[in-house]
């Protein structure tokens, strides 16, 4: 059997185990039930072993000899455990000094956004909901509660709520107030207690492994190793745990939102993430490569012909196909069908589009500040990594076109190879490589032509 068939036998596998999972919800989450745990007592791994070394040394002590010569070389048990014990409580001490990182973004104070603050107060009147501590704003399309654990043990965290711009520039108020409703319902310990600690926990693992996975530590590795691995199972696992989760989490709202506001809100976030992931940045993408302008404004520019490029769509057109394939198409998602059967809907509503967005609503007279500051963040992090890419796709296209050039003349010498192989190594360019190949051994090469620089733009 080849490496094709091998990998073949366990993709099939690993999807037989997935549609079981799926189809035996019960089954999955008694899995998790005694997987989740294991994430909790590896970092006590290292504590356990540094309290059984020092326990061995007393252990030893109490067995070796008197002090004396030579009856002193019969200590050696006793050393070896003592070095034990201090290695691991040394390791010990690294582990727990760690804290993990809390998400970044735009702090926002309630000075800044009074009616951002005013909702979350009118929304937390369901028992067992967890307070929010801090709140930011992001340049990514989300809406999430974070919890960032003060050590890599489960003794203390803190809740930050994280708000997209590009989401809350995308939806009306009363939208956005029943999506931030279903988020502080779906993170209320008394809702679903299980599914949501089960839930909740797939982050917690992807948060460990981030907290370990830039270190050059041995026993950072071995950490690192241990959560990656371990995080990407969970996250296969847990993830249709996660839509149980989220279809508890849409039932529970209706506590304090009307169905028709989470029909919509269901509705909203589907063909606004199609329109900022499909259309938005690829067009504002297009706009940096083609014609090399990277004085970029993406969430000014949203501001203004968000709303005006959402209506001009057809959107409803979108829904309608939407509900008829029944796909799921986020993480954790349940389809938007089965989300709207939970909710007692068999259709969609027909949207319009609304004048006012969510964001000129809770910031206000701070949304200018707000922004700008995201877009410079933006600018910062995103412009400098769309120019290293745009500038190496110039340079392979140079290179590919003097290169398919010289293999039609046939005009160029060793020397010129050698140059061109080190670049297009250098560029990892496969294709390039490859003709190069074919230029070495097919065609002519002048042994005495004086050899030329190869440049590349």
């Amino acid at each position: 059997m080849d490496k094709v068939d091998i990998n073949k036998k366990i993709d099939q596998l690993l999807q037989a185990v997935k549609f079981w999972l799926k189809r035996y919800p019960f089954h999955n989450i008694v899995i998790l039930m005694f997987l989740a745990p294991v994430g909790y007592l590896f970092p006590l791994l290292f504590p356990m072993l540094g309290y059984l070394s020092v326990s061995g040394m007393f252990s030893a002590v109490s067995m070796a000899p008197a002090l004396g010569w030579p009856a002193v070389l019969d200590w050696w048990p006793v050393l070896l455990w003592l070095l034990a014990g201090i290695l691991f409580l040394f390791l010990s001490y690294r582990l727990l000094s760690i804290r993990p990182r809390e998400p970044l973004g735009l702090a926002i104070s309630e000075a800044l956004a009074p009616q951002l603050f005013a909702l979350i107060d009118e929304l937390q009147v369901i028992r067992g909901q967890m307070p929010i501590h801090r709140i930011i704003v992001t340049d990514r399309f989300e809406l999430d509660i974070v919890k960032t654990r003060s050590f890599l043990l489960p003794v203390w965290s803190w809740n930050t709520l994280v708000i997209g711009l590009p989401l809350i520039q995308m939806m009306p108020p009363n939208v956005f107030r029943a999506m931030m409703g279903r988020k502080i319902c779906q993170h209320s310990l008394l809702r679903n207690p299980l599914l949501h600690w089960l839930h909740q926990l797939n982050a917690a693992w992807r948060q460990y492994y981030a907290c370990v996975a830039d270190s050059r530590a041995v026993d950072m590795r071995f950490q690192a190793f241990f959560y990656g691995a371990y995080s990407m199972l969970y996250a296969k696992l847990v993830e249709p745990v996660a839509r149980l989760d989220g279809l508890s989490a849409d039932s529970y709202t209706l506590k304090v939102v009307n169905d028709e506001d989470i029909v919509e809100s269901i509705e909203y976030l589907f063909v606004a993430g199609m329109f900022i992931e499909k259309m938005f940045w690829p067009k504002l993408r297009e706009v940096a490569r083609k014609q090399r302008n990277y004085e970029l404004f993406p969430f000014a520019t949203l501001a203004k012909v968000g709303f005006s490029s959402l209506a001009k769509l057809d959107i409803n057109g979108w829904l309608k196909k939407e509900m008829t394939t029944g796909s799921s198409p986020r993480w954790g998602v349940a389809s938007m069908p089965v989300r709207m059967g939970g909710l007692g809907h068999d259709e969609i509503y027909e949207l319009e589009i609304a004048s006012e967005s969510a964001a000129e609503f809770y910031f206000g007279q701070s949304l200018v500040k707000v922004v700008a500051t995201i877009d410079r963040y933006w600018q910062k992090h995103t412009i400098p990594q769309w120019q290293a890419l745009d500038d190496k796709e110039r340079r392979e296209n140079a290179l590919m076109a003097t290169l398919t050039a010289k293999f039609k003349s046939r005009d160029y010498s060793f020397s010129e190879l050698r140059q061109y192989v080190r670049l297009a190594w250098k560029l990892r360019l496969r294709p390039a490589l490859k003709l190069l190949f074919k230029m070495f051994f097919l065609t002519r090469i002048r042994l005495f032509r004086k050899p030329a620089v190869a440049t590349a733009a």
